[in-house]
Order: structure tokens, then C-alpha cells, then sequence
């Protein structure tokens, strides 16, 4: 039997506020909130630009290790691939996700 996860796509979202996080919520605690009543995050912003290495191992730190993540690949493996640089490119972005991927919770 598979396994059903559900989490959102984004979790900053300062709408969220007395909705989803208490009110008086600081957003850097946005992420450790989260993750005390989801198990799965799906990040975009890597879309637009190649996530860093010490930014993702800072999100799964704020985590509490309790998520898994997928995460977008970046737009120049998709959509505006360059057939010159597109090596770099995967280069770039497998480095990036790299403390996803060593930790286990790198999701699909």
C-alpha cells in the first residue's frame, strides 16, 4: 500500500497568519510551525534560482527533521535549457540540493 503525505506547495506566505500560523507568529518560525503539522513541502523558488547548499541545510534545521522536501528543478533543466551550459547547470543544482539528498529527506 503507498504511503499518502500531504503538505502544500510554499509555507511563507504572510496570509497565512491567524489562518494557518497563531497570531504574533514570527516568519522565521514559519518553516519550524509548519512542520509540526505537515510532513512534506514542496519548494518553488528553486525554479528561478539554484538553491545554495547552506540555505537548504538552514531550512532543515528550522524543520525539527520532521519534513521531506521536493523541490523544483531549476528553470534552465526544463524550460531554458542552453545546450552549451546545461552540464553546469545540473552541476549547480545537484550541489545545491546536495544537504537534501544527504539527509534523506530529499522527496521527489
Amino acid at each position: 500500500m503507498a504511503e499518502l503525505r500531504i503538505g502544500t506547495s510554499g509555507y511563507d506566505y504572510l496570509d497565512w497568519r491567524e489562518s494557518f500560523y497563531p497570531a504574533g507568529t514570527d516568519r522565521r518560525d514559519f518553516l519550524s510551525f509548519y512542520g509540526t503539522r505537515f510532513s512534506t513541502l514542496e519548494l518553488n523558488f528553486s525554479y528561478y534560482r539554484i538553491p545554495e547548499p547552506a540555505q537548504l541545510a538552514g531550512m532543515l534545521a528550522k524543520s525539527g527533521g520532521n519534513l521531506d522536501f521536493s523541490i523544483k528543478a531549476h528553470e534552465s533543466l526544463t524550460h531554458r535549457v542552453d545546450p552549451t551550459t546545461w552540464k553546469d547547470s545540473v552541476a549547480a543544482y545537484r550541489n545545491g540540493i546536495a544537504p537534501l539528498a544527504e539527509s534523506g529527506r530529499l522527496a521527489p
